[in-house]
């Protein structure tokens, strides 16, 4: 799996199906491959929204490298 995508959770709508459209476009534009990024969002999608937070913060890290903070 690469690094992690570079992208600043806090501000975003925090809407389940709009942080993993944030998480997919960001991880795109950086280079991960699709198989990469289902694997990220089908591990999110198993359980819960606390479940689906949890994996985008351990997938993320802020721009400016403090993590992807919510």
């Amino acid at each position: 799996m690469p690094d992690k995508v570079k992208l600043q959770l806090e501000g975003l709508n925090g809407n389940a199906f709009n942080l993993l459209a944030h998480f997919r476009q960001a991880a795109r534009r950086q280079g991960w491959s699709s198989d990469e990024i289902q694997a990220v969002i089908d591990e999110a999608t198993k359980a819960d929204y606390y479940h689906l937070l949890a994996t985008l913060l351990d997938n993320t890290e802020s721009p400016n490298g403090e993590g992807g903070q919510v």
